[in-house]
Formats: structure tokens, sequence, C-alpha cells
């Protein structure tokens, strides 16, 4: 069977949906536009058309001439075009489209391109996109697909066992506490279900409080949960309107089921890309980042201090006798002791500094704007705070050895960097270990 042929269409008006029309229909299976009229030749809609080779004309009557036309759109409240195309839609087998026609297709076009936005975020693994940032493409793309004013996003919390709000448009805090609170007595209820349905039910709007009474946020609201493969539960998103005594329509319902499918998609598949990415740039038994990822990043902090003229520290650090406590205790204790070690610096340390595992018994740390006193300091409060620790169900002592290197007093270069820190480790090794030395 061949082709189908498609169908040439003229748009008469070249304003904002001019523009929506000509974005969605330049590469549809069944339409071509044929031309795009309007008498303001620098109309956003007429300087599209030209960027993307659609012929223009001032007057629609122009385009006629040129092919076989099947179908005029007219998006224009001219009265005088309303006449002609009247006359052209009695004498020939022209279809002539506007009022509710128009209505009906710009929202079908809008829809049409709200899914496919969302098709591209399901199958999308570009790895610049992190999962804040899909979130609120997929909280604005949902919104706009549905003419909904407000909504919500939360992501499921599988340690914790509960949802957790991610992003909220056009919600104030205690429309969230509501929802927080259906979502603990109704989330298994709402899960079972395909379509979206109500946050509040009329029984429940009855009891609700004053407070809450009347607002078109909580009467309109709707969710649907986002499910994953193997029926897992991602997360939930609501949406709302702001208008009193207003109804999502059924289609409006059907998209948005849609939505959250693709959605549920396209965060189960970042959330595995950005897991199989943290895989590789973390140690296995320490759940720090690894020796690549150290060097990577120091070079980056190396280059953000000279480009600002800021402070840098480094603090290299090595457990003491490490390998007669493996052999007095066993390597799964050597273990222990290591994931043990990589949590104590992590919690004395600030959420900016970057703890990674160098390698074997070795950890190292960046401190971004911090000069050498300041490393210093840290590093003393990491020594004490080991050396008061016990080890082990044998409660075992363990001691470190820290050496601290600056940008720019002692060096200027990455590979220098790490050169002074790790002189200055095997002098506090020299001088009788459990001690910090600077370079």
């Amino acid at each position: 069977m061949g082709k189908q042929k498609k169908k040439n269409i003229i748009i008469i008006g070249g304003g904002r949906r001019g523009i929506a029309i000509i974005e969605t229909l330049h590469e549809d299976e069944e339409l071509r536009i044929a031309g795009i009229a309007d008498r303001n030749q620098n109309s956003s809609g007429m300087e599209l058309a030209k960027k993307l080779g659609i012929p223009t004309a001032g007057d629609f009557r122009d385009l006629l001439k040129e092919k076989k036309v099947d179908a005029i759109l007219n998006l224009s409240d001219d009265l005088e075009v309303d006449k002609q195309l009247q006359r052209i839609g009695q004498s020939s087998n022209i279809e002539v489209m506007k009022g509710p026609v128009t209505s009906l297709l710009w929202n079908r076009l809008r829809e049409k391109k709200a899914l496919t936005e969302f098709e591209r975020l399901s199958q999308m693994t570009d790895p610049s996109i992190g999962l804040e940032e899909l979130y609120i493409l997929i909280m604005n793309s949902c919104i706009k697909g549905t003419k909904a004013d407000a909504g919500s996003l939360f992501i499921f919390d599988e340690k914790r066992k509960e949802l957790s709000l991610k992003t909220a448009w056009g919600l104030d805090e205690k429309i969230i506490e509501l929802i927080k609170k259906k979502e603990k007595e109704k989330l298994q209820l709402w899960k079972e279900q395909k379509l979206p349905q109500p946050i509040i039910n009329r029984e429940e709007d009855e009891s609700l409080s004053e407070n809450f009474k009347g607002v078109p946020e909580i009467e309109t609201g709707m969710c649907i949960p986002l499910i994953g493969r193997e029926e897992k539960l991602i997360g939930l998103i609501t949406l709302h309107s702001k208008k009193k005594n207003h109804h999502f329509l059924d289609e409006e319902k059907r998209l948005f089921s849609t939505f959250a499918n693709y959605s549920a998609q396209a965060i189960e598949n970042t959330m595995l890309y950005k897991s199989t990415e943290h895989l590789s740039i973390t140690d296995g038994l320490t759940s720090l980042y690894n020796h690549r990822h150290f060097h990577e990043q120091l070079e980056v902090e190396v280059k953000r201090a000279q480009r600002y003229d800021l402070n840098l520290s480094l603090i290299m650090i090595d457990l003491d006798r490490f390998k007669k406590f493996n052999d007095s205790y066993g390597h799964l204790q050597g273990d222990t002791l290591l994931r043990k070690i990589a949590q104590i610096l992590k919690n004395s340390l600030r959420e900016t500094d970057f703890v990674a595992r160098y390698g074997g018994e070795e950890f190292v740390v960046i401190l971004p704007e911090t000069n050498k006193e300041g490393a210093s300091v840290a590093a003393e409060r990491v020594r004490k705070t080991i050396n008061e620790q016990t080890f082990g169900e044998v409660g075992a002592k363990m001691t470190v050895s820290l050496g601290v290197a600056s940008y720019p007093d002692d060096a200027c270069l990455r590979t220098d960097l790490i050169k002074k820190a790790d002189e200055a480790l095997y002098r506090a090794k020299r001088e009788g270990r459990n001690r910090t030395c600077s370079a």
C-alpha cells in the first residue's frame, strides 16, 4: 500500500496560536502547511514560517493560486476574511475551520506537543540533566499540558518509606502539609487506581477545618502515583486549579495519566543512570569518592581557586599500623574499621569538603576556600575523634597521621599540592605517628 498523501493546509494569522500550530504541524505526517497569511508581514508567525521555508502572503487568496489546498485554518478575527472564507467554503471542496473547530484543533495540538515532550523526557539519558532539573521540567509540562494552575511532585524515599517533596508550584505550605497527611492515609488506595483521584473527596471535604474549606486548590486537587517497572512506586504528582468549582475534564485526566506514565519512566531512567554514574566514582567498600574522581575534582578546585583567587587546602590521612590491626583481628574487621573511619571523616567535616579513599588505608580531603590554619584545625578534629574511638567487637584502638598542604602557600599545581601534603604526612609518621604536620 502506497504512502498516504499529505493534506495541504493554509493558516491565516501569525500570532501566538499560529506559532504553536506551525511548530507542531511543521513535521506532521498527515498535514503539510501550504502557506501562512497575515497582513502583518513582520509578525512572529510570519518570521518563523520564512525560516522554515513555508510560503507566506499578506492575502491568503494569493496562496490558493500556488497549489491545491484541502483546508484553511482561520485564526484571525477579521470579519472581511470570514465573508471571503464563507464564499470559498460554499463554492469549493476546501474545508474552512473557524471558531469552535480552531479551538478544538488548538487544544489537540497543545496536547500533542505536550505528549511529544513527555515522550522525549521518558527516553532521555542526558548526563547533563540532574534529577532536580528533571522534576521541574515534569512539573512545568504537566501544568501546561492540562491547563492546571498549580501542582506538586513527590518522590518515594525507600529508606524512610515515605514521600519526599521535590518541587511545588503555586501551593502554600498548609496545602502541602494537607497533601502529605492525605498521602499517608490513602497512598495505597491511590496506587491501585489507573486514573487521577481527588485528593479530598466529598465526605472528607465536609470534615475539613475552616482554614481549608472553600480553598480551590484543595477542592480541585487531583493526584496520581508514579509507577515504575515491576509496579515499583516512584512518587506522586498532584495538579490543582485556582478557580472555584472547577472540575478537570475526563480528557485532561487521561492526559494527566499519560503524563504520569512518561514521568515515571523518565525519573526511573535518570535515577538508574545517576546510580550507575555514582558507582563509577565511588569506592565500593567505604562509599567515599574513589582515587580517580579525587584527581578529577582536585583539578577542578585548583582551577577555581586560581580563577577567583581563593584558598584551597588538602589533607592526606593514613591509618597508623593498619597491617598490624589486620594481622591481629582479620581482614573482615579491617574492612569494618575502614568503613567506620570513612563515616567519622564525613561526620567531622563540612558538607562542602570532598572526602575520598586514596587507596588502601589512605584517605584524602579537599577543603575548598580553606587556608592552612583552617585545614590544620579540621585535621586535628579528625585525629582527636578517631583517637577517642574504639573499633570492632574487641574495642581496639586506632590512630591516624595527617599531612596538610595549601594553595597557594605550598603549591600552585595539582600534582605539587598532593606531593606537599604527602611529604607532610610522612613527616608525621617519622615524628611518632598520631599527629598532624603541615607542609
